[in-house]
């Protein structure tokens, strides 16, 4: 395997092939950390991708020679999920891949480390689709989430600073390349939508809401504002959640997202 440094037409061809494009041009833009591997750098077949904002790691790719398959995954046992990656992130990693190929060597290689297998669902924002909506604001305001807030005192903003701070590295990153919203009752933070994976064409989501709020729209209604965004900037909007996180299909759906594709991923110990 070899890392890519140049983005060729080819490797570019490849990569776009992919519902999860939007995680990969992020990286190659430079707005997300990240390693891109290919079998060949002038005719690739098959990658590898990890992903340093949600640590995930990424195989794909399509050949009728199952040893690439094979090769993918034992170069990322062996070279990426090391013993430096287990201290600068975490000992458990999700991976996800694009064939029963690839299904096949993971099971054959780390069957031992799959600590757990279940569905996930990619969703996107048609933009042609957008419809202003509006919001009884009710007892709290839905704000940008800028320089202010990130400096403010509000409750709940340490676990805001960690979403962003794990997604972008620092908070300077976020505010100079990312945004997103955020809904404020007197000095409490309710909920927040940040925006991950950003590239001039496209971004991810990030969303949460505090639990004793759950249930009661806020969510749903900064999640509007997002795409209000989206929309307004001409960059089309993700959703990544398992397939059974109810309440995040939930929100999704209400907000218009089409649903693109559900996709297997197994969470790794390493």
């Amino acid at each position: 395997m070899n890392l890519v440094e140049e983005y060729s037409k080819s490797i570019r061809e490849l990569l776009n092939r992919s519902e999860k494009r939007f995680v990969f041009s992020s990286i190659m833009e430079g707005h997300t950390q990240g390693q891109i591997y290919v079998n060949d750098l002038e005719k690739p077949e098959v990658y590898v991708i990890m992903d340093g904002g949600n640590f995930v790691l990424y195989f794909g790719g399509n050949t009728d020679d199952s040893d690439k398959y094979e090769a993918c995954v034992k170069y990322a046992k062996s070279n990426i999920l090391t013993g430096e990656l287990r201290e600068t992130y975490d000992d458990h990693i999700l991976v996800a891949f694009t064939s029963e190929g690839y299904k096949e060597a993971l099971v054959e290689n780390l069957n031992d480390s799959i600590v757990h297998k279940s569905m996930k669902s990619l969703y996107r924002y048609d933009l042609n689709n957008f419809k202003h909506n509006e919001y009884d604001l009710s007892d709290y305001e839905v704000k940008s989430i800028d320089d202010m807030i990130l400096n403010s005192e509000l409750e709940n903003l340490d676990r805001l600073l960690d979403e962003i701070i794990c997604m972008w590295g620092n908070k300077e990153s976020f505010l100079e390349y990312g945004f997103g919203y955020c809904a404020v009752r007197d000095r409490k933070l309710l909920a927040w939508c940040t925006a991950e994976f950003v590239s001039s064409e496209s971004c991810g989501i990030g969303i949460e809401t505090i639990e004793d709020e759950q249930g009661k729209g806020i969510g749903t209604h900064v999640a509007f504002k997002f795409v209000e965004r989206c929309f307004r900037d001409k960059i089309t909007p993700h959703w990544d959640s398992w397939l059974k996180n109810y309440p995040s299909v939930k929100i999704a759906q209400k907000v218009e997202f089409d649903k693109i594709e559900d996709y297997e991923a197994f969470v790794v110990k390493f």
